[in-house]
């Protein structure tokens, strides 16, 4: 897999569908529910894409 794509949202079905659909692409997901576990798998490994929902449980999505 050559491409990480950050998947950020609280809810797990949307990620779980989004993931499969990054795969099926030969990209590499990681999952995130909220902002700060995002911004912590982002700095630890950066993603080449970020999607992200914009209404999250610890603030807006477009903070990330």
């Amino acid at each position: 897999m050559s491409g990480k794509v950050l998947i950020v949202d609280d809810d797990p079905l949307i990620c779980k569908v989004i993931a499969a659909v990054v795969r099926e692409a030969s990209l590499s997901p990681s999952i995130a529910n909220d902002l700060q576990k995002a911004r912590e798998l982002a700095r630890i490994d950066p993603p080449d894409l970020v999607i992200c929902d914009i209404f999250l449980p610890d603030g807006p999505g477009t903070s990330l």
